[in-house]
């Protein structure tokens, strides 16, 4: 991609010494000066909308009275701001510090709007470099009441000389065909009035005269109120009118909607003026010289030499709605191609609608806030080359795009009160331009370039903008050897006067081609289209405003011609590949040394692939694709035994063991590819056992039963550290200790299938046992000696006492295993004969715990 930065700013000398420039300017700008007239009463409200296609900053002042406010407007919307009661002057002819100034960091649309409830009035602002220094008025009077006409001049630059011929005595005394001058300041503003209203100021020049240099200022026409078709009360007229340079030979004038009639009127400025209505009327007028007709079609106007119109709304006497207003009509050469703009909420005013002037061969592309309204447009009855649209809009903001070009005129409706003004317009010097061949071009190419002549110019001096030299002549020619954008200046040299500079921006580019889509895989038999434009970054550049904001856009070239490898022609072509195949195109631009090529492999598509493996119903299993193309995964057959598979991962749920199953992949790149595979669920190994018994005391004998025939190998975990892999259909094992046991048998089958089971066998301790004899023969024969436990078993802890007749403690012991010999065990006496007491607490190992008493028989049978 080739990159060039051109740096846009909003705030420039635009005038050189001697001098003055001109560019491809419109209404849209980034430095405005202008000014408010005086209005039939003073109480009304002056606003200044501000609207942009790109959000951006910026700062409206009245540098002579000290009122100053920064703004910022969205992008495609506007923003409204009132002025204070000094930017109106009172209705007397003089010099007043009151202009308005405007300075943004991007471009802007500026409109000054008059706000007096049943007496107002808008106007587009021209942007300060659109404005010149050779000016001619066009006005209105009726004479139906006292006030009459004026004529506003705004100066941009200090010094500024004007000669002013007024084509009527002014209300300052200034009598009519006789010049006069007067010399203003930066932000002064001249109004000119005029207190006769049966006269106007209509063919009044204003003409710059500062030392021979070309200072441009601005020039508002209008009227304090006054009626129009003499229709009931008057209303304020307020316009800015094009300088000299700026008027055409070619205009569509549309009616205004709701309006019986609407009335024109057109004023020559060049003597020998031929203009010819509708391709019929024809109409011969000196300079200065006016022509008034109503209307209620849209007509065609075209002359021999520039000439002004403008457009008059009737009073609310005449057609029920609205009042008068003022709107001038734009030469078709000043259409533009988008304009974000505002219907603007005024307190009277209830209906709001949008004139809109278009080439025929560009309705089609016509979009109002993004919508398509060819369906709006009517051809130009005496010129179909032109259509127009009458649109009912809505208040607010609004943005019209046209490729080809557009003339957008807005006005609303209210009662007994109206406005309405150009939504923008081209500003362009049709008097000082010159042509380029074409625009972008190739590098390496020829360019043509032609000036228009005049009669004032003795040379034409151009300079290519790429330190080349300059070159002299009406005509010529130049080569760019390297992408960019070239600022190419024309200067019109005039001996006698300021000489002109003309500029204008060269592109030039190496075009690329670009085949769409990228690289591809298309599916086998399938259809592909291709198609191939210049890439649409070409040429990028770069716009730095005065803020330090960056916009970017681009600059293409296309091809004249497109050759494919198939054979084929055109910027769209459709093939079906039988194989993987690269295809090329290749272009070329006429009369230039552009040239192309690109190239995109085509691949046809593949079936999907992908791998299954057999499992155990029951187990987790899946699918897995092996290439690159993706694919949807589903079950063919067996259907409707209740399987279920996963489309993406390919896993099988509720399969039934025993079946094989028939699994398609299809592919999810559109194409209807696909593969299958074969899988097969084996049925599970399904293993039970009993056990007896599976609680009993240690140790604990148990007998292990498995129940499951389709079992080839048997493992037994007896969960003690015990294991046996046996196919017996009784296993036994004993418990040793006492706890709790999982016992587990893991069981295969053929296929491999693995299940187990569980049972759990739980160890107890035996309960405590013992006995203890009521009568013992301490003889020393052998038998029965001692008092002791017999058969004792889990005694863990004693405490046993024995008392004699008279409770006296013979014998004591915490010893499981004692032996009472029948002797006092303190002295070793043998005790008498007889019965003696006992008391014993037992505790098992189990922790049960028992209190034992009762009588023991001492005979030694002596």
């Amino acid at each position: 991609m080739e990159r060039a930065v051109l740096l846009v700013f909003a705030l420039f000398l635009l005038f050189l010494s001697k001098g003055v420039s001109a560019q491809d300017s419109s209404t849209k700008g980034t430095d405005f000066w202008f000014g408010f007239m005086t209005n039939y009463q003073s109480n009304g409200t002056n606003y200044t909308y501000i609207s942009s296609e790109r959000s951006t900053s910026g700062t409206i002042s009245i540098p002579g009275v000290g009122f100053s406010q920064t703004f910022y407007v969205e992008a495609d919307s506007t923003v409204r701001i009132t002025m204070p009661n000094m930017a109106q002057p009172l209705f007397f002819e003089g010099t007043f510090a009151n202009a308005v100034h405007v300075s943004s960091c991007d471009s802007v649309t500026v409109y000054g709007h008059s706000a007096l409830d049943l007496s107002s009035d808008a106007t587009v602002i021209h942007p300060t470099p659109a404005l010149k220094d050779k000016y001619m008025v066009l006005n209105w009077s009726e004479g139906v009441y006292f006030v009459g006409d004026e004529i506003l001049i705004v100066a941009t630059q200090d010094s500024t000389e004007i000669e002013i011929t007024p084509s009527v005595v002014t209300g300052g005394g200034h009598p009519a065909g006789i010049p006069y001058t007067i010399t203003l300041n930066q932000g002064e503003t001249y109004q000119i009035v005029n207190f006769n209203a049966s006269t106007n100021f209509t063919g009044t020049t204003i003409f710059s005269k500062t030392n021979g240099e070309c200072i441009p200022f601005a020039v508002f026409s209008g009227h304090r109120c006054t009626t129009v078709g003499i229709c009931g009360a008057c209303d304020h007229l307020y316009e800015q009118l094009l300088p000299l340079s700026a008027l055409g030979t070619q205009y569509i004038l549309p009616p205004l909607k709701e309006k019986s009639t609407t009335i024109y009127k057109i004023l020559a400025t060049q003597n020998g003026t031929i203009i010819t209505l509708n391709g019929g009327v024809t109409i011969y007028l000196g300079a200065g010289q006016h022509y008034l007709f109503p209307s209620d079609v849209a007509c065609d106007i075209s002359s021999n030499k520039p000439i002004m119109i403008m457009q008059y709304a009737q009073g609310v006497g005449c057609d029920g709605v609205g009042d008068p207003f003022q709107i001038l009509i734009y030469p078709e050469k000043q259409s533009i191609k988008r304009i974000t703009f505002n219907a603007f909420v005024s307190g009277m005013i209830n209906e709001y609608w949008a004139n809109i002037v278009v080439k025929t061969a560009d309705v089609g592309s016509t979009f109002l806030d993004g919508v398509n309204i060819s369906s709006s447009f009517s051809t130009v009855p005496s010129n179909p080359t032109y259509s127009y649209a009458q649109v009912n809009v809505s208040a607010g903001n609004h943005t019209l795009v046209n490729q080809g070009g557009a003339l957008t005129y807005v006005y609303g409706w209210g009662n007994s009160d109206s406005f309405g003004y150009c939504a923008g317009a081209a500003t362009k010097d049709l008097e000082n331009d010159f042509t380029i061949s074409s625009n972008p071009n190739c590098v390496g190419s020829n360019i043509d370039f032609a000036a228009l002549s005049d009669t004032l110019s003795t040379s034409y001096e151009w300079n290519f903008g790429d330190s080349s030299s300059t070159a002299l002549g009406l005509n010529t020619s130049h080569t760019y050897n390297d992408n960019g954008v070239y600022n190419v200046s024309l200067t019109k040299h005039r001996p006698n006067g300021c000489d002109i500079v003309v500029k204008k921006n060269v592109y030039v580019v190496s075009p690329v081609l670009k085949i769409g889509p990228i690289d591809t895989v298309v599916c086998e038999g399938e259809e592909i289209q291709l198609s191939v434009d210049v890439i649409n970054d070409s040429l990028e550049v770069v716009n730095v405003n005065s803020c330090g904001d960056t916009t970017v856009y681009y600059e293409t070239s296309q091809f004249d011609s497109l050759t494919w490898s198939t054979g084929d022609t055109g910027s769209v072509i459709s093939i079906i590949p039988d194989s993987n195949m690269m295809v090329y195109v290749y272009g070329h631009k006429a009369d230039q040394v552009c040239n192309s090529i690109d190239s995109i492999m085509i691949t046809l598509t593949a079936p999907p692939s992908f791998t299954v493996t057999d499992f155990c119903e029951g187990t987790e299993n899946s699918a897995n694709i092996t290439g690159s193309v993706e694919g949807e995964f589903s079950i063919i057959s067996p259907l409707g035994d209740g399987a279920e598979i996963d489309s993406v991962t390919g896993e099988l749920f509720n399969e039934t063991g025993g079946t094989t199953y028939t699994i398609q992949c299809t592919s999810l790149d559109g194409c209807s590819n696909f593969s299958t595979q074969a899988l097969t669920v084996y049925p599970p190994a399904n293993v039970y056992f009993s056990a007896h018994p599976s609680i009993g005391d240690s140790p604990l004998l148990v007998e292990f039963y498995p129940n499951t025939s389709n079992i080839e190998n048997y493992i037994w975990n007896f969960g003690d550290g015990g294991s046996l892999q046996s196919m017996d259909s009784v296993v036994f094992h004993s418990f040793e200790n006492v706890g709790k046991y999982t016992t587990t048998l893991t069981g295969i089958n053929e296929y491999g299938c693995i299940d187990s089971a569980n049972i759990e066998i739980i160890v107890t301790l035996p309960k405590m046992d013992y006995e203890l004899p009521n009568v013992f023969t301490p003889n020393g024969d052998g038998d029965n000696d001692f008092f002791k436990f017999v058969n004792y078993q889990v005694i863990s802890e004693l405490k046993i006492v024995i008392l004699n007749r008279w409770g006296n403690v013979v014998f004591e012991s915490d010893q499981v295993d004692f032996n009472w010999d029948g002797r006092v065990q303190k002295t070793g006496e043998e005790c008498t004969d007889g019965t003696y007491f006992f008391k014993a607490i037992i505790k098992g190992e189990n922790g049960e715990e028992r209190q034992e008493h009762g009588f023991i028989h001492l005979n030694r049978g002596n």
